[in-house]
């Protein structure tokens, strides 16, 4: 990693590079058959995952003096957490699969 920019991802990660645009993004789709683009379908994995983060991220500045991290990731988020890993992993499969 020595000389590489580390705030940025690329291949599988890529979308953390790309959250703050991500979120901004409205969906163009106006019917169901839409979604057999792939590329719309990616773009609606990276903005559902980023959002997902991003609430993530929100709430941990939030609590950031309040609760100790290991009660922030364990009790009060887990839930919140598991479901940002099942998003991830859904994007994961798609774009292996791709």
């Amino acid at each position: 990693m020595h000389g590489k920019d580390r705030t940025k991802f690329d291949g599988i990660f890529g979308y953390l590079s790309e959250m703050d645009q991500l979120i901004k993004l409205r969906s163009e789709v106006k019917k169901p058959e839409d979604f057999l683009n792939l590329d719309t379908l990616e773009e609606a994995l990276k903005v559902n995952i980023s959002f997902k983060l991003l609430n993530i991220l929100k709430k941990q500045s939030e609590t950031k003096n309040k609760i100790s991290k290991k009660d922030f990731t364990n009790t009060r988020y887990a839930l919140d957490i598991v479901k940002a890993s099942q998003t991830h992993i859904r994007y994961v499969t798609f774009w292996f699969f791709r």
